[in-house]
């Protein structure tokens, strides 16, 4: 029996792909750290200004509603050029893919159901991300009523 070809994960993108997503989480942590202090300094009655306050929330909840729409926007684009590189290819991981783990190569049939796999979940991620913007949006709106 024929042992299966592998293609060698990259280390300098296995490299930057953690530091980036290190990145994000200390982001993400400084975000979750300092937002609730500041959202408690709005609503304490003594700075209690209607206006600022409105507008801090307003700005606080545009930061997170376009921080949540846009990622799957860049995850369904991401899928969809790998599944149509993989679909053109008839090959994955396609020639000259970066790849941050060891990966089995599959040819024939089973790249073609790879591909067809990540074109539907970035036409998926692609249908959701207006939906989440929408719902981002009019739960933005029904808190903005209540202030004030």
């Amino acid at each position: 029996m024929r042992k299966p070809a592998i293609v060698k994960a990259n280390r300098v993108t296995r490299n930057q792909l953690l530091i980036f997503g290190i990145a994000i989480l200390l982001v993400g942590l400084i975000v979750a750290a300092v937002l609730p202090r500041y959202l408690a300094h709005l609503v304490d009655p003594v700075n209690a200004n209607p206006d600022s306050v409105r507008h801090a929330v307003v700005s606080v909840l545009i930061f997170l509603a376009g921080t949540c729409a846009i990622l799957p926007v860049v995850l369904g684009l991401l899928l969809l050029h790998v599944g149509r590189k993989t679909f053109e290819s008839r090959r994955y991981p396609y020639q000259g893919m970066e790849l941050v783990r060891d990966t089995r190569v599959l040819t024939g049939a089973a790249a073609r159901k790879r591909a067809r796999l990540f074109l539907a979940l970035g036409v998926l991620s692609l249908t959701l991300a207006p939906m989440i913007g929408w719902h981002l949006y009019s739960t933005a709106t029904r808190i903005i009523s209540l202030i004030p």
